[in-house]
């Protein structure tokens, strides 16, 4: 069994982690950490801009609040809001390699993945290969190719987000991440039906819980989704009360 990763001075694995998406470094953050969050995912193409100056300015804000940050510049086709030309996202994902302790590339971006990929090998830092598929759950042999896709692309987290059409559709995919645990797996079930699955995936391996401040493909609020993992999984309950102050990453 492979040993589970971390991002930057956060070990997955053990108990439940929540990563919140944001688009910016605004005051609410400052609570985050006691409030239940382990990572934030700086959702680049949700900046007000993507220059390259914009984009450090922001990542070396969002670095004071002290939490791991994984960077994400994800485009239309996969849910983001990027429309924008590939070079010009590969060049401010490799710009970010050294800032952040985390970046999520996409397992069909391929004309960029590989030298993403490699980029954070190279300097150290965990690489997350996502897949979205905003039409449905497609069949489980379709599913496990891409998860073997992307670990041979260097992955050392898979993530798999598949819009829920019917409760089938999440049970697939929660027996899917047990049967693959060992491979250090995200997933999650998106829209209204899959909104169980951000509380039930960790019970099945999931390594990571996502939120967001502006909620959207079946997210729970922070409060309400910490309050569930209280609820289920007593260890997470136990180690939020013994948080004071977050975790600062030191980046070289």
């Amino acid at each position: 069994m492979e040993a589970m990763p971390a991002i930057g001075s956060v070990r997955l694995g053990s108990v439940p982690r929540v990563i919140l998406a944001v688009g910016s470094c605004g005051p609410e953050l400052k609570n985050a950490y006691p409030a239940g969050v382990s990572v934030l995912e700086a959702r680049i193409d949700l900046f007000a801009r993507t220059d390259a100056s914009f984009v450090r300015n922001e990542m070396d804000q969002l670095r004071r609040i002290g939490l791991p940050l994984l960077a994400t510049f994800r485009p239309k086709s996969e849910g983001g809001a990027w429309t924008g030309t590939e070079e010009e996202r590969k060049q401010r994902l490799l710009e970010c390699v050294e800032i952040v302790d985390a970046v999520d590339i996409e397992l069909l971006s391929t004309e960029i993945n590989i030298e993403v990929s490699k980029a954070c090998k190279k300097a150290g830092k965990t690489l997350v290969v996502s897949n979205h598929c905003l039409e449905g759950t497609p069949e489980n042999s379709v599913l496990q190719g891409r998860i073997d896709a992307a670990k041979n692309l260097g992955a050392d987290v898979v993530k798999l987000a598949c819009l829920a059409e019917a409760e089938a559709d999440v049970a697939r995919l929660l027996l899917l991440l047990a049967a693959n645990r060992d491979k250090g797996m995200i997933g999650i079930s998106m829209g209204p039906k899959g909104a169980i699955s951000r509380v039930a995936a960790p019970l099945f391996g999931s390594l990571l819980t996502y939120t967001s401040l502006d909620l959207n493909y079946g997210q729970l609020p922070l409060e309400e989704l910490v309050q569930f993992l209280k609820a289920f999984y007593p260890a997470f309950g136990e180690e939020l009360i013994k948080r004071r102050h977050p975790p600062i990453t030191r980046v070289p």
